[in-house]
């Protein structure tokens, strides 16, 4: 109970620190400048403004505005609500996986001072809400909650699609944990075949069912126009025209558009990092040639944070292996099917990739770096460095008004 006040104390901080610069800025930033329009257009019922996406996300930013109006409040609230839910699911995965509580508290701290993290927390985009259930997806799995998991998994790709790369996770770790993680003389046929595949089907039909239901939602699709969707001589084209707005008829149509979109070409230069190197690319997304200290770098990388994944990775691979620490194994595979992944894609398809995307990392890199600490007297000054280095180099420059 104690540890759960301490939990609650980091959350309050944590929303309190988005809520005092909520408004800063005051206008649509970065990719709100597509994500608040779809949102609006959700409640005038004008149509699909980002079909390359999936809908579920517009529509949450939607009821923000509804709620809290058109504003960079209505825009954001459910962005800090959300990122603070994903540091809390944090925290209660790794004590289930650990039972440790402090190192539990750890990996939950890391996250609320992590640059990166705190900055999509704050803004009307899609990948918090991505995060956010991905971390519910990876919990209900390790509480052997797989359909409650499979849904999450589905809620996470009517986000966007990207969620499909943490799949991978799931199989990894359940043969891990039901073989090598086990104890001795356990073999292939212990592992629970069955409940995984409850799990893939279950992700299957709830995404296309959330697809299909979300997509109506954002169109604005009534009963009248269902019906007249499948009338005789309306046909099956991609997009139909229903009352004035277009809808898909299915979610295999949808699903079709946002694949060649993201995997077609026409896309513009970009100089983002390559991907192998995003764990060690100082890149931001508000600074704009500002620096408030006269070094930019500082203010753009924690190398507290993101430079010790170059040995707290290596640990956990030796004490997943070697020590047989799910906590390491589940860090490991986090980190490779989220960060790794993106290399082959950069090789085989004709489209930039951003350094955000190593956003749904954040919390394995979390984890390991707390768990490099874990069993030393020192975790706690590793917090505290952190913090503080975020709170000197990289709030403040939000605080006056150069933020994202």
């Amino acid at each position: 109970m104690a540890q759960m006040k301490k939990v609650y104390i980091l959350l309050a901080v944590g929303i309190l620190l988005h809520l005092v610069l909520i408004s800063t800025p005051d206008t649509h930033t970065f990719d709100e400048f597509y994500y608040v329009p779809a949102a609006t257009s959700v409640l005038l019922g004008e149509g699909e403004l980002r079909p390359e996406h999936p809908p579920l996300v517009p529509l949450i930013i939607a009821g923000g505005i509804a709620i809290f109006g058109d504003n960079p409040i209505g825009w954001r609230v459910f962005s800090v609500i959300f990122g603070a839910l994903t540091v809390l699911v944090l925290y209660l995965l790794v004590k289930e996986v650990s039972g440790d509580e402090r190192f539990a508290f750890a990996a939950a701290f890391l996250m609320v001072f992590q640059n990166l993290f705190f900055a999509f927390s704050h803004l009307a985009l899609l990948d918090i809400y991505l995060l956010f259930f991905i971390t519910l997806s990876i919990f209900l799995f390790l509480k052997n909650r797989f359909i409650l998991s499979a849904v999450a998994l589905a809620l996470a790709a009517t986000c966007k699609l990207s969620a499909a790369f943490a799949v991978p996770i799931f199989p990894a770790f359940l043969i891990y944990h039901d073989l090598i993680g086990a104890a001795e003389g356990r073999s292939l046929r212990s592992i629970r075949w069955g409940r995984f595949a409850l799990w893939v089907t279950t992700l299957t039909v709830c995404f296309l069912a959330f697809l299909y239901v979300f997509d109506q939602f954002y169109s604005g699709l009534n009963f009248q126009g269902l019906w007249e969707l499948f009338s005789p001589g309306v046909g099956s084209s991609v997009q139909a025209e229903v009352v004035g707005r277009e809808i898909y008829l299915d979610p295999f149509s949808h699903l079709k558009h946002m694949l060649g979109h993201h995997v077609g070409g026409g896309w513009p230069p970009t100089d983002e990092p390559l991907p192998w190197l995003w764990f060690n690319a100082p890149y931001s997304y508000y600074l704009n040639g500002f620096s408030l200290y006269g070094v930019e770098a500082l203010e753009k990388y924690n190398a507290a944070f993101m430079g010790l994944i170059f040995v707290s990775l290596p640990l956990a691979v030796y004490r997943a292996f070697w020590r047989r620490d799910e906590c390491s194994f589940l860090a490991v595979v986090w980190f490779i099917f989220t960060v790794f992944i993106w290399t082959p894609i950069y090789l085989l398809y004709p489209r930039p990739l951003y350094f955000f995307y190593i956003l749904p990392a954040i919390p394995a890199i979390c984890l390991a770096n707390a768990g490099f600490f874990r069993r030393t007297p020192y975790l706690e000054y590793y917090l505290i460095i952190v913090m503080f280095y975020f709170m000197f180099f990289q709030y403040p420059i939000r605080a006056i008004g150069q933020t994202i």
